[in-house]
């Protein structure tokens, strides 16, 4: 595991709400897939929803002034995340 996974998470969780949810709702499942240590998952179960909620709007607010739009599936295309809806660890945009 890298700081890498820890961000790509993070990253992931900020601009799809679906996960952002998932995260919070069911950590355990939701980071199913991801190669975390203990300690990783522990400080990612333990994250505050309002935090993440907050963050992603404001995001989304600076992105949507910049004129970059986000699918609803967190990007323009296949994004090489694991998902709790996606055998095969890929969204599709």
């Amino acid at each position: 595991m890298s700081l890498e996974t820890v961000k790509q998470i993070i990253g992931h969780a900020m601009v799809d709400a679906e996960f952002r949810k998932h995260l919070m709702d069911n950590p355990a499942a939701a980071l199913k897939g991801y190669d975390l240590t203990e300690d990783e998952a522990a400080l990612l179960k333990d994250l505050p929803s309002q935090n993440f909620e907050s963050m992603a709007e404001e995001l989304g607010e600076r992105l949507s002034r910049a004129g970059v739009v986000i699918s609803p599936s967190g990007g323009p295309g296949p994004i090489p995340y694991p998902h709790f809806g996606d055998e095969a660890g890929t969204l599709k945009g």
